[in-house]
Formats: C-alpha cells, sequence, structure tokens
C-alpha cells in the first residue's frame, strides 16, 4: 500500500510538473548511467514522446552512454488494419527517431527495438539493466485504459531503475 501511495505522490508530481521529473525509489543508492548502464526511452511518436526522446538523447551523450529506442505495438489487433501494416507502421516510429538524432548527437550509440507487448511492461523489463528510463507523462495512451499517462504511472511503480518523466 505505502508503494502505491509513494508511486501516486510520484506520479502526481511527475505528470503535472513544468520540467522533467526524476524518480528515484529508496534504496537504489547512485544508479550509473555510462558506459555499462545505457539510457531508454519508449516512444509512441507523438510530440510529446519526441521530448522525452530528446531529453534522453542529451542524458546520454552527456554521459557517453549508449541509448535504447523502444517502440511497442501494444500487443493489439486491430481489425480493419493487418498485424503486418501495424508493426510495420510501428516500426517507422524508431526510424524517424533516430534520423532525427544523426544531427545533434552523431557519436550516440543509439540501438531500437519494436516490440509486439504493450509498453508498460516492456518498458518495466527494460528498465532491470538500465541506468534511467525516460518517458513522457501523456502520449497517445493504451486505448483499453483510456488514462492520460498510464504507461508513465505504471512505468514509475515496476521499474528497477530511476524514471525521467518528460
Amino acid at each position: 500500500m505505502l508503494a502505491t501511495l509513494l508511486g501516486s505522490v510520484s506520479f502526481a508530481v511527475a505528470s503535472t510538473a513544468q520540467c522533467p521529473v526524476v524518480v528515484v525509489k529508496e534504496g537504489w543508492g547512485a544508479t550509473l548511467v555510462g558506459r555499462r548502464n545505457r539510457v531508454v526511452v519508449g516512444t509512441d511518436g507523438s510530440d510529446r514522446a519526441a521530448s522525452a526522446v530528446a531529453f534522453d538523447a542529451d542524458f546520454a551523450a552527456s554521459r557517453s552512454a549508449s541509448m535504447e529506442v523502444i517502440c511497442c505495438t501494444g500487443g493489439l489487433s486491430v481489425p480493419v488494419v493487418s498485424q503486418e501494416e501495424l508493426r510495420r507502421a510501428a516500426a517507422e516510429i524508431p526510424e524517424r527517431t533516430c534520423a532525427s538524432l544523426d544531427e545533434r548527437h552523431s557519436r550516440l550509440t543509439v540501438t531500437t527495438r519494436l516490440e509486439d507487448g504493450v509498453p508498460e511492461l516492456t518498458l518495466v523489463e527494460a528498465s532491470s539493466d538500465a541506468g534511467l528510463l525516460v518517458v513522457d507523462s501523456s502520449g497517445r495512451g493504451h486505448p483499453r485504459m483510456m488514462i492520460a499517462g498510464s504507461t508513465a504511472f505504471a512505468v514509475i511503480q515496476g521499474a528497477r531503475c530511476p524514471v525521467a518523466v518528460v
């Protein structure tokens, strides 16, 4: 119960702040971001997610860390769109994201990952060996939840590394 309450307070601050907020849970100590611990960002291709990607790239570059860009299809089936079309469209998001980084961060090592799962679970899993996980405070959101920032809330609750909410 206490963890949920603390997560709620962290989320309330992060979702309403006018600047990026980094949530560091008790007991994590100093998580080092650098050559061994990459910085992970989740993106859905929205303008808000672009801000998170830019924050992530700047942070990773300033610490000589690598960057991983993750995009999820949400594990959805859309009757009017084939799974192949959905996946192809989703695959364009990290490609566009990386292309936009080339100008400012040509020396940054960036990997991309496209997952068919839900972003909440995929990002929490990715946090297990990351130095920082970056999400936007409200993106397109998962259609089944219809709650702005539900991915950010779930990530704050479950992440195993500090979370920056941009």
